[in-house]
């Protein structure tokens, strides 16, 4: 294998960079926009949940409410996890294309 200088390294990864960053920035804005909308889903479910113990507590229901209050705690809890690895990868993105700030 052929012997590469550091100035034909340097050449080589800000073309590289050049093509990969745009994918990136539009996958960044991608995940930002999941991140955003789970913060919503997460808002609806805790009012949800909210009123559905209001309504268990203000009359006796027909139905038992506590398995779909616990759903909705499961589902809470499934998407508060998804969001933090969003924000991982999201933030391991950023670190890697800063890394090189010229581009």
């Amino acid at each position: 294998m052929a012997s590469v200088d550091s100035g034909q390294a340097d050449v080589l990864a800000d073309g590289l960079l050049s093509v990969i960053k745009p994918a990136v920035e539009e996958v960044d804005a991608q995940v930002e926009a999941v991140r955003e909308s789970q913060v919503e889903l997460r808002e609806y479910i805790d009012k949800l949940s909210r009123e559905l113990h209001r309504l268990s507590d203000l009359q006796r229901s027909p139905v038992n409410l506590d398995p779909y209050i616990q759903n909705l705690a499961n589902s809470r809890h499934r998407i508060l996890l998804v969001n933090n690895i969003l924000e991982s990868v999201q933030v391991s993105c950023h670190v890697r294309v800063s890394r090189n700030p010229g581009t």
